[in-house]
């Protein structure tokens, strides 16, 4: 699900929320992976400056929940090595410009 909102003096804020259901993990349905819910928020500026310039700036967070997570899981792995490890909650912040 994503949520963008835009306000005069060019604020912008996008949401977005993630829910992921258990999985199995192998064929014998013996291992399974939790379920779980990603929340991330961005906040940002920005304006359109004469002669078609581009400007803006913005902040987020990822993983806002702080979450417990498999990036990807590998179904029936060799010694049960089923999760790769996700990053816990990051920060971010960027710039903008285009012409």
């Amino acid at each position: 699900m994503l949520a963008d909102i835009q306000v005069k003096g060019g604020w912008f804020s996008n949401i977005t929320y993630y829910d992921a259901s258990k999985i199995y993990l192998n064929d014998a349905n013996t291992a399974q992976a939790d379920g779980y819910h990603l929340l991330g928020w961005r906040l940002g500026w920005k304006n359109a400056f004469p002669h078609k310039f581009r400007f803006s700036v913005y902040a987020g967070v990822e993983n806002l929940l702080d979450e417990k997570y498999s990036l990807g899981n590998d179904i029936n792995a060799a010694g049960n090595r089923f999760y790769n490890a996700a990053a816990p909650r990051n920060y971010y912040a960027g710039v903008s410009f285009r012409m």
